[in-house]
């Protein structure tokens, strides 16, 4: 399975732009605190993924239809800060 064709088709079916907050990372690439473990990282910062990811943002329905589309391909995401979040394998 590759995570970061699924966000980034995800993202394309919804007419967002991936790199506008920051895009996605495979975590071998990342040296942030948290993520290393994951199966990749969406940097969301104030970027078109943020609503759909963040609840600060307050979108409930977008976040809950991006968290079905992870669990449709056995997949959850977990908010490691404001600004970026991982994915794992459910």
């Amino acid at each position: 399975m590759n995570v970061k064709k699924l966000v980034v088709n995800f993202a394309k079916e919804n007419g967002l732009d991936l790199a506008s907050g920051g895009g996605f990372k495979e975590p071998k690439n990342w040296d942030g605190e948290y993520g290393q473990e994951s199966l990749g990282i969406i940097l969301h910062d104030g970027g078109d993924m943020a609503p759909y990811i963040n609840l600060d943002y307050e979108c409930y329905s977008l976040e809950e239809k991006f968290t079905r589309f992870l669990s449709k391909h056995g997949l959850y995401h977990e908010p490691c800060t404001c600004w970026y979040t991982a994915i794992y394998k459910i």
